[in-house]
């Protein structure tokens, strides 16, 4: 009989891999046993399926229960699993043979998995690595005394992220360090990854660790992306270490009581293109002060207490002295503590990043104290002439009752051709004029207004509105704290979707508001 071409293609490595692959994370019914089933069926249905199918079952793995069951003297003993008789040759040559095609683990501790258990592997591997493949690791609730840190020795590790037992959510206060253990599973781990020259290029600490885990950090010479944004403050040593860093090209971290850069190797994250940066205003000016990158495209500053409006405007000003040849994106997340009673303008505090020519992406979240933020047309109309490159919009703060108008989204549409989204609190105000439409449809895509929003004197005239000017859009919403106007918006948003999801103006396509 004739082969199809559909048969013959299946014989090719590379295909056969894709549709195996498209299986594995394509279950519509998000059912996530189905699929390892189905591949399980073609790695027993046919020869030329088997490999491919075994290395896409195994290929991410959640637990360490299907790699040991391999072994026939696997099982339990009073409520905890180790091994009847001695690993016989083999059942090691299949344990190897599977334990070869995992590439990504996602690890968590068994309480019932004893130390012996562990030991038998690591012995039984000698110099040779039990997870020859493994890239990706995902090491969950780790305690100091956990013995899997021999599971990971001599794998090729490139992504590495690693929780503690317990999450201490306190580490930001002013706390004492964690006491240093030398025999801590997580430090055993790093001194081996740095001892092997593992090729380790992302590395997450997502949690308190004891500042001897931290401090092997600076030995990996290969590290490219390090967030250390959940493991406390770390000190003036580390942080000096890190900034002589040549590789790291993403960084994300805790600082206190920095309060100039001197203490930092000068110069200091040469390679740098992303951080983020919490802390006090103070220490974060005292870190971008002493980042000596021109390829730094993207700033995200989280304030750890209260920001004054002087605060905001030391980190603005900085940004604008440092990075105006090369910024792309800032974020700030910041509590503003204000005089009681005080109004203050925003232009005040953002002033300095309007001189940032190339912004594309500016997410600012506002939680006021006691004042209030005043946001006018004016105010809007200086940011978007300032950033004509702005792809992503969004300002957040308490609604004063003196915001920007709905007239001020056509600001949007004249001089940012490029937005894509955009989020903003808004005072509807008066009804929005529908003349003169833009000469060229704008492309925006998802558009959102902030706070309690309420309604013009007439609604109807919203939906036309803004179906003129951004004729593309798919996503919009709109809320308001009473249950009558909300009613309204949501209609007001069911029109505006009908408007651009018709023939006329843009087929219709799944929107997930």
């Amino acid at each position: 009989m004739q082969e199809s071409p559909t048969h013959r293609a299946l014989f090719i490595d590379e295909i056969l891999a894709a549709v195996l692959i498209h299986i594995r994370i394509n279950d519509r019914n998000w059912r996530p046993v189905t699929p390892y089933k189905t591949l399980a069926r073609l790695a027993l249905s046919c020869r030329s399926f088997t490999e491919p199918a075994l290395n896409v079952l195994w290929a991410r793995q959640t637990s360490l229960m299907p790699l040991l069951r391999v072994f026939p003297t696997f099982c339990t003993h009073s409520g905890d699993f180790s091994y009847d008789d001695p690993i016989a040759d083999d059942h090691w040559i299949r344990f190897q043979q599977y334990a070869a095609r995992i590439h990504a683990f996602v690890y968590c501790r068994h309480v019932h998995l004893s130390c012996s258990v562990f030991n038998t592997l690591a012995q039984k591997a000698g110099d040779s690595p039990l997870l020859p493949s493994l890239c990706h690791l995902v090491w969950k609730q780790t305690t100091s005394d956990d013995p899997a840190a021999s599971l990971f020795r001599l794998s090729p590790l490139r992504d590495v992220y690693i929780s503690p037992y317990e999450i201490d959510y306190g580490v930001f206060d002013e706390s004492e360090h964690l006491d240093s253990n030398p025999s801590h599973a997580v430090l055993l781990f790093l001194n081996s990854v740095v001892t092997e020259t593992s090729p380790l290029q992302r590395l997450v600490l997502a949690g308190p660790f004891p500042d001897s885990c931290k401090s092997v950090i600076p030995q990996l010479k290969s590290l490219r992306q390090l967030d250390l944004g959940m493991a406390g403050a770390i000190d003036h040593d580390l942080l000096s270490a890190l900034s002589s860093m040549t590789t790291l090209s993403d960084l994300s971290f805790h600082t206190r009581g920095l309060r100039s850069a001197n203490c930092l190797a000068r110069p200091a994250f040469r390679s740098l293109e992303s951080c983020i940066l919490s802390g006090s205003a103070l220490s974060i000016c005292a870190v971008l002060e002493a980042i000596d990158s021109s390829s730094l495209h993207s700033v995200s500053i989280v304030a750890s207490r209260a920001f004054t409006p002087a605060d905001i405007l030391s980190c603005t000003s900085m940004l604008q002295r440092k990075f105006t040849p090369c910024l792309r994106s800032v974020h700030m997340r910041a509590s503003v503590e204000f005089l009681v009673s005080e109004r203050v303008g925003i232009m005040s505090m953002l002033e300095p990043l309007l001189g940032l020519a190339l912004i594309e992406d500016l997410h600012l979240d506002f939680d006021e104290q006691r004042g209030h933020l005043r946001v006018y047309d004016q105010d809007v109309e200086a940011m978007v002439s300032a950033w004509s490159h702005l792809r992503h919009f969004h300002l957040w703060h308490h609604s004063a009752g003196d915001d920007p108008s709905l007239q001020s989204l056509a600001l949007f549409a004249t001089h940012c051709p490029n937005l894509r989204d955009v989020a903003l609190v808004v005072s509807v105000g008066p009804s929005p004029d529908l003349s003169p439409a833009p000469a060229l449809p704008h492309h925006l895509r998802d558009l959102r207004l902030l706070g309690n929003v309420s309604l013009p004197h007439d609604p109807k005239s919203v939906a036309p509105y803004i179906c003129m000017l951004f004729p593309k859009l798919i996503r919009f919403n709109a809320f308001a704290w009473e249950s009558h106007v909300n009613r309204k918006w949501a209609a007001i948003r069911r029109s505006i979707l009908r408007r651009t999801a018709n023939g006329t103006l843009e087929p219709r396509r799944a929107c997930h508001p």
